[in-house]
């Protein structure tokens, strides 16, 4: 166990007590381990610089060797369900971009080092992934698509043996639309869209905020499919966290006004939950009938609390638990390399390694339509 406190001038004192009392003779007695370290880097759980510190402190304690005193672990692996991570970079063109500009992501990554092995769970930012692995850190990357799929398989889609009450308030897989806000969302939109066993080509609807064009919703403009393509359809928006819901609100009030979509749900993995997210989700809602309603569903995971205690029992809000995912990843990884988790069916569509959203884009836009080309694009 930890035990930590926090001195009258405000340093933190961090110590991993192994054993009966954490005395040299019980490690010398104890057998070689691998740990695994569950944590959060998110403001939800308080200063970020304080949370970060916590853990780096816990690193050093199972970590730290000398002579006559090995480290109290062979190994740790880190379980991150959360890693709050700004998308870094310096801006400008190759030849006159701005430099000097500190790299939040690379700095956080150069202070986990000591993890050998890392889980995370729909990172917001690719870029920061690649400053984790450049510290010589193995990282599995897994989705929260599986669950989600799974969900709307069996809560969400008409299927055969409901009554036609329970068909009125589901919607039809025919009649469904997964939608990308931006390219950086495409890759997980593009994975759902396999799980759920719909054409790519026909069932994904993409937007790019940085271009402006004739049909636009909020900020953001259409770049793959049709304003025709959206009308009457039931449309699934997937996306990595919801913050404010300040602008995802607003694209949902856009899509329904200008593009009379049948209804809305809203996914995604992390609720962040910035104030005043609450008010905009139920005013989003409407739950109380007051004729504004945008959005049909909001559909989260519990990979950060708030989510779980913040919506409780209100209706329209699905809450997703992730732990045991989690949790088994941990323990799998601990012990088996990329490929053998890679190669397992089942556990292969939990793993998503990110893919620069450029890429991504120009992949999909010249291969869509080649039928031979798309299971390439899924995989």
């Amino acid at each position: 166990y930890v035990d930590q406190t926090v001195f009258k001038n405000a340093n933190s004192w961090l110590k991993v007590v192994l054993g009966a009392k954490g005395m040299q003779s019980d490690l010398n007695t104890s057998p070689r381990y691998k740990a695994i370290v569950p944590f959060w880097l998110s403001t939800q759980f308080g200063d970020d610089a304080k949370v970060l510190q916590a853990v780096t402190q816990t690193l050093s304690a199972l970590t730290y060797t000398k002579e006559n005193r090995p480290p109290l672990v062979d190994e740790v692996i880190g379980i991150c369900p959360y890693f709050e991570m700004r998308q870094d970079k310096d801006g400008g063109d190759e030849r006159n971009r701005s430099v000097g500009e500190s790299i939040d992501a690379q700095s956080n990554a150069h202070a986990l080092n000591k993890f050998k092995k890392l889980v995370l769970m729909g990172p917001h930012s690719n870029e920061g992934v690649g400053f984790i692995k450049e510290e010589g850190i193995d990282v599995l990357t897994l989705t929260s698509a599986p669950i989600v799929a799974e969900h709307i398989k069996e809560h969400m889609f008409i299927r055969e043996g409901l009554s036609d009450a329970e068909k009125d308030k589901r919607i039809d897989p025919e009649n469904t639309k997964i939608v990308a806000l931006d390219k950086g969302s495409l890759q997980q939109c593009l994975h759902l869209s396999k799980l759920l066993e719909l054409n790519p080509a026909d069932s994904i609807i993409a937007f790019d905020k940085k271009r402006k064009g004739h049909n636009m919703i909020a900020n953001s403009a259409l770049i793959y499919g049709d304003p025709k393509d959206i009308e009457g359809k039931d449309i699934i928006i997937y996306d990595d966290i919801i913050d404010t819901f300040d602008s995802m609100g607003k694209t949902c009030k856009s899509l329904k006004e200008l593009y009379h979509c049948k209804s809305i749900t809203v996914i995604a993995t992390h609720g962040v939950l910035s104030y005043p997210a609450r008010q905009n989700i139920l005013e989003a809602l409407d739950p109380n009938g007051n004729g504004k309603k945008v959005v049909d569903r909001i559909i989260m995971t519990d990979t950060l609390p708030k989510a779980k205690y913040a919506f409780k029992g209100i209706e329209g809000v699905t809450i997703l638990k992730v732990g045991n995912i989690l949790g088994r990843f941990g323990h799998l990884f601990a012990d088996c390399d990329m490929d053998q988790l890679v190669a397992d069916d089942y556990l292969n569509q939990f793993i998503l390694d990110p893919v620069e959203k450029e890429k991504m884009w120009k992949y999909f836009k010249k291969n869509i339509e080649k039928k031979d080309k798309i299971q390439e694009l899924l995989n």
